[in-house]
């Protein structure tokens, strides 16, 4: 279960402003990127992502950009990952010689993602390349690839912005952090 009680305190730690900035940023290196390309993917992973892929997806400038959405989960209830990541939704339309992007929400450990390289990489793609809102390099397990990624962030409980706190805070505009407080 998310700790919470009176020996915590949530905080921001990414406001709106800082957000929307960076997803601007973002949109502009992935258009530039695949501006010569004839095919852009945004594979969204769900439910974390979807905020983030609304607005990257519209920051991005592509004349044949797709979008896709995955379901996979690592967590749960818990507020450290299983390390045994199950998909429970798959790319509905073929990849195969398309250029395929992955818009996570988090980087925390690495095996969700490890997960998706690996089943969508057997698709044979053109490319594959993983945008991720949010790293947390300190507790990376599994060594990922991130070509674009939005903010590094300490360890610690997040939410709003997609993430969530058991099922909720996702709407929250700005990224929060729960710390401990000693």
């Amino acid at each position: 279960m998310v700790e919470h009680g009176p020996e915590f305190a949530d905080g921001i730690l990414i406001s709106e402003g800082e957000i929307k900035q960076r997803v601007k940023e973002l949109g502009q290196e992935i258009t530039r990127d695949y501006k010569n390309e004839d095919s852009l993917l945004m594979v969204c992973v769900l439910k974390g992502a979807i905020y983030f892929t609304a607005d990257l997806s519209r920051e991005v400038q592509h004349p044949n950009l797709e979008i896709e959405t995955m379901v996979i989960k690592s967590y749960g209830s818990n507020t450290e990952s299983s390390r045994e990541p199950i998909i429970h939704l798959d790319i509905l339309s073929p990849i195969k010689g398309k250029n395929v992007l992955i818009v996570e929400d988090i980087v925390d450990t690495g095996y969700s993602l490890k997960s998706l390289l690996d089943r969508i990489n057997a698709r044979n793609p053109k490319s594959l390349k993983i945008c991720a809102f949010l790293a947390k390099d300190e507790t990376r397990e599994i060594d990922v690839p991130v070509a674009y990624r939005g903010f590094n962030t300490p360890n610690g409980w997040l939410f709003g912005y997609g993430l969530d706190n058991n099922e909720l805070d996702r709407n929250k505009k700005d990224i929060w952090i729960r710390k401990k407080i000693s």
